[in-house]
């Protein structure tokens, strides 16, 4: 009986001192709680919707693009976007190469494509990739086929850019659910971010899109866009999904993803998961 005491307090010192040693070799940059990366989002969130009622709403306040939503489409919001997705570039490389490192191969191909992949979504982003596209097949064809080819070519676009998270999901995401923690949050946050991609393509295709903002405007807003945007009808239409809705969607989706990739690299680190990369998900947990 003492030998076998001894033996699992062995096994448990060892961990300890495994654990120890992983957190030792991370930087403290690649040690941020995955809860920490939600708590500055959600927080960034309520703030930008506070002033945004605050601001184009109620006109409490005089925003500097008085006649923009610049404050969700860029400055401080946007900007944040991009930092978050620039660090996940980092962190994704960094597990890539530590997975390597320890004889998962498998794992580490899926932040290896996650870490191009958000790579990818980052320059297109921040140099309007997709709208330089779209203005590009106008400047071609005259307004007949480039109404026509527009959407498709958009379609084409962003199918491209989204085949490589895509495939990494596909056959390699099985690998990441071996972390509990990581498994919840990529549950929630890949259909989110999905949604908040395709939200902004939906006017392209659907009248109720329209029909539900005049609805808001009317029924839950009492006409509160503000004056100028309903003078615009194009413009008010297109206004509240390219911002502030579409943005919280995409935004918050993108934070569970990387808490999926923060909450996988701490199991990692604290030697949570299966010894084998093949192991069962069911024997991992037991």
């Amino acid at each position: 009986m003492s030998t076998t005491e001894d033996n699992m307090s062995s096994q448990t010192q060892r961990a300890d001192s495994v654990q120890q040693m992983n957190e030792a070799h991370w930087p403290r940059i690649m040690r941020v709680a995955a809860h920490h990366v939600l708590y500055a989002v959600s927080g960034l969130l309520v703030l930008a919707w506070i002033l945004f009622f605050v601001i184009y709403i109620f006109g409490w306040l005089n925003y500097p693009d008085g006649q923009d939503t610049g404050l969700f489409d860029r400055d401080l919001f946007e900007w944040s976007q991009w930092a978050l997705m620039a660090f996940t570039v980092f962190w994704s490389g960094f597990i890539s190469a530590s997975l390597f490192a320890e004889g998962r191969p498998l794992t580490a191909r899926f932040f290896l494509m996650m870490a191009f992949a958000f790579g990818f979504f980052l320059i297109d982003i921040t140099g309007n990739i997709g709208l330089a596209v779209n203005l590009r097949v106008r400047v071609i064809f005259d307004d007949g086929v480039a109404g026509v080819l527009s959407p498709i070519v958009l379609i084409t676009y962003f199918t491209l850019l989204a085949s490589l998270p895509i495939f990494a999901l596909t056959f390699y995401g099985k690998y990441v659910r071996q972390s509990s923690s990581a498994r919840r949050y990529l549950a929630i946050g890949v259909p989110l971010y999905v949604v908040g991609v395709i939200a902004g393509f939906i006017q392209l295709f659907l009248q109720v899109y329209f029909d539900s903002l005049d609805w808001a405007n009317t029924s839950l807003l009492a006409g509160g866009f503000p004056v100028w945007f309903r003078e615009n009808v194009d413009t008010y239409r297109l206004w509240l999904i390219d911002s502030p809705a579409q943005d919280t969607i995409e935004f918050f989706g993108l934070a569970l993803i990387v808490a999926a990739i923060l909450a996988f690299a701490a199991d990692f680190r604290a030697g949570r998961l299966p010894a084998s990369e093949t192991e069962p998900q069911s024997e991992a947990a037991a």
